[in-house]
């Protein structure tokens, strides 16, 4: 709890009503601007203490900004850093639309949470966590630029989501949906099912980054600020090496021809190519889940993988490969092909309710 005092004065005009309250285990005394009795004085302590509760409070000279002019100084900083800016501002324009006209500091966690119920009657749970996590990131970004004190995202549950719902393409499909792309897509899928690389890494693909020499791409700007070499197979070397010999960009591989800059997006058109091909529920990015999840089927170690996907931990590939059920049931099968099987032998094993199934008496301990 905070107090009051008055500072007197030999001079009753000088006298002024000051506050004292406790923020961040700092004590903290200031002038109660504009007070001129005790409970004036008062009730400027309870607004401040009000505002630490909900976490609004800035100690020392506040900067009013309206969120979408920091929104506006949000997308300049992800244009420049984020290979995934032009997701961001699909959110903000979203963000926008329920909080244009607010401060920063005065957007509290209860206007937050009716954010999320109010978009999550249109959208998925997973869009409205992303929305939220981009409005994360917007908070710490003003923290670090002095405007607010706190984070209320940072008090606001996210909707729990099944990230384990990926989708991997089997070699029909694949073959399907690479046949019924047109255009450069046809060539991005390529690239994507045989580097793993993602949406942003493959438009913004450079030929100085591209070895043709020593089959090697490189892969400079990625979402965890390591660079990495993926080396081409025959497929991706004889498929850049025919873009390079009809191509025209000395910059790009994949390049608008109206603007000459790199394309930014490819939505549409692969989301036609999947409605052609009869795939449905398939993302771009599952693409690269279906890169990992062949190689693992392939029998490449778990660490190549990652190092090829540029993640720093296993734990994140092993999310990223999916054996097919073809794949487990030939692993179990090894079982039965291998000579000195154990399992084989037993009585009953091939046959009846446990069928395949080991005789836990006798095998008790293995």
């Amino acid at each position: 709890m905070g107090s009051v005092f008055l500072r007197r004065r030999k001079d009753a005009r000088a006298r002024k009503w000051y506050v004292e309250y406790s923020y961040g285990g700092k004590r903290i005394r200031k002038l109660a601007k504009g007070a001129n009795t005790k409970s004036e004085a008062k009730a400027h302590l309870r607004e401040i203490e009000t505002q630490i509760d909900r976490g609004e409070y800035v100690p020392g000279k506040r900067k009013e900004v309206l969120f979408e002019v920091f929104t506006d100084y949000y997308l300049k900083w992800a244009k420049a850093n984020k290979l995934s800016w032009d997701r961001d501002s699909i959110f903000v324009d979203h963000l926008n639309s329920f909080f244009k006209g607010m401060l920063l500091h005065r957007i509290s966690p209860l206007l937050i949470e009716d954010y999320k119920m109010k978009r999550k009657s249109k959208v998925t749970g997973t869009t409205v966590n992303k929305e939220l996590s981009c409005l994360r990131h917007m908070f710490n970004m003003a923290i670090d630029s002095g405007v607010v004190s706190e984070n209320p995202v940072r008090k606001v549950r996210f909707f729990r989501e099944d990230n384990r719902k990926e989708r991997v393409l089997n070699f029909e499909e694949g073959e399907a949906l690479i046949g019924h792309a047109k255009g450069y897509l046809k060539d991005v899928i390529v690239v994507a099912l045989n580097t793993g690389m993602r949406r942003g890494e493959i438009l913004n693909l450079r030929w100085e980054d591209v070895d043709f020499d020593r089959r090697f791409v490189f892969v400079e700007k990625t979402k965890s600020g390591r660079a990495r070499s993926i080396p081409m197979n025959s497929v991706l070397f004889e498929t850049l090496r025919r873009i390079r010999r009809n191509g025209t960009s000395e910059e790009y591989v994949f390049w608008n021809k109206k603007t000459g800059k790199p394309i930014q997006d490819v939505k549409k058109s692969f989301k036609s190519a999947c409605e052609d091909a009869g795939i449905e529920n398939l993302r771009f990015h599952d693409l690269r889940h279906t890169f990992a999840t062949r190689l693992v089927e392939s029998g490449v170690d778990i660490v190549t993988v990652a190092e090829l996907l540029g993640h720093t931990s296993l734990r994140m590939t092993m999310r990223y490969s999916h054996p097919s059920p073809d794949h487990k049931r030939n692993a179990v099968e090894m079982l039965v092909r291998e000579e000195g099987n154990p399992y084989g032998s037993l009585p009953g094993s091939l046959t009846g309710p446990r069928a395949g199934l080991p005789n836990t008496q006798k095998t008790k301990g293995l």
